[in-house]
């Protein structure tokens, strides 16, 4: 329970920075076509003649100014304007790293098919007018989305958890009898739990190297009794069988955005270790097979922004490698390598994932 609530905390705090948007729209109309359109004027920069003034839009919270004009720019486009004229920028009077933009918006006939340059004003600046010296022009052009709203693109580092189902996707030996079959049968779909860390590096943010580790883990009980060829004692009560495999290597991730700024799309591919540890115990008796080998990975996901920070999803991902290499303790400790052992078959480690995302980004 205390687990829960500390989830719960962390995910209102973190949806809580989104910047706050205050809206008074006297009317809409249908948004033009691209949200690009959308021009972004200073202060005492001309309208268009036929332009007309439909209501005033204020952005609130912890964002500089490009950020800020961008959330405008998206809003007064979601209602239809295709001109925002900025007011003001600057602090809200209280704390220095709260920002506060005004801004009128307008539709007019005519609409620029281009993206529009914005000023970029200090983080801490607290002019007013957008034409005082505190503005420091820029011939940057924001194109690296549909809408600006995106500020996943604008952070660099992305932070992905994901919890869910994995099923292996190897086949069960067919010389088995049928208790061996039932009791592997279970062990073949388990718990999948993963964490990436990417750093994206392109102006766009949409592509770039991080890191993964996914771990699928399998368990299977049953009562049973297992005798050896070489005279061993026989053991007999609950045989308990769990399987890790964990995946840790380098991952490329490429993702792309919709139009609304909401939805994000994302697929990623790596080369890494794979890690295979098998335990059994029986009758106070253990035994193990651990092995490495090389291993793919690669998925594909679909995300929600809840904020400018925060996106929920889902995941479909597939591993796969081989395990020849590995060695095995028996439950009377003997040792056994694989090396050792005649016309030994490489065990498949192929496994297909379906998972719930959570997506941070800084």
């Amino acid at each position: 329970m205390k687990r829960f609530l500390f989830v719960c905390v962390t995910v209102w705090a973190l949806c809580s920075c989104s910047p706050k948007v205050t809206m008074n729209i006297i009317h809409k109309q249908k948004p033009v076509e691209y949200v690009e359109d959308v021009v972004i004027l200073k202060e005492k920069e001309p309208l268009p003649d036929n332009a007309e003034w439909m209501g005033d839009i204020e952005v609130k919270g912890k964002a500089n100014y490009n950020r800020m004009a961008e959330i405008t720019r998206f809003r007064a486009w979601e209602k239809g304007a295709n001109y925002v004229r900025v007011k003001s920028f600057g602090s809200d009077g209280v704390r220095s790293d709260i920002h506060v933009m005004k801004s009128d918006v307008y539709r007019a006939d005519t609409a620029h098919h281009v993206a529009v340059p914005i000023s970029t004003v200090a983080s801490n600046s607290s002019y007013v007018n957008r034409g005082s010296t505190g503005a420091v022009s820029t011939n940057q052009t924001v194109t690296n989305n549909a809408s600006g709203l995106d500020s996943e693109f604008e952070s660099p580092n992305g932070l992905r958890f994901y919890t869910g189902y994995g099923r292996r996707l190897g086949k069960i030996n067919p010389a088995l009898n049928d208790f061996e079959k039932m009791h592997l049968k279970r062990m073949m779909s388990g718990v999948l739990l993963g964490a990436d860390y990417v750093r994206y590096f392109n102006s766009s943010r949409t592509c770039g190297f991080g890191v993964r580790y996914q771990l699928m883990h399998t368990k299977s009980e049953d009562y049973a009794t297992v005798t050896f060829d070489d005279g061993s004692p026989t053991l007999e009560g609950l045989l308990s069988d769990q399987v890790n495999i964990s995946y840790v290597g380098p991952i490329y991730s490429k993702r792309s955005i919709s139009k609304d700024g909401k939805s994000i799309f994302m697929y990623d591919v790596g080369l890494g270790l794979l890690y295979y540890k098998a335990t059994s115990s029986i009758a106070n008796k253990q035994g193990s097979t651990v092995g490495f080998t090389s291993g793919l990975t690669a998925d594909v996901n679909y995300s929600y922004m809840l904020t400018d920070k925060l996106s929920i999803g889902a995941n479909l991902s597939l591993t796969s490698g081989a395990l020849s290499n590995y060695t095995t303790t028996d439950f009377n400790g003997n040792t056994v390598n694989s090396n050792d052992v005649n016309n030994s078959q490489a065990e498949s480690l192929l496994q297909m994932g379906v998972s719930a995302q959570l997506i941070y980004t800084f």
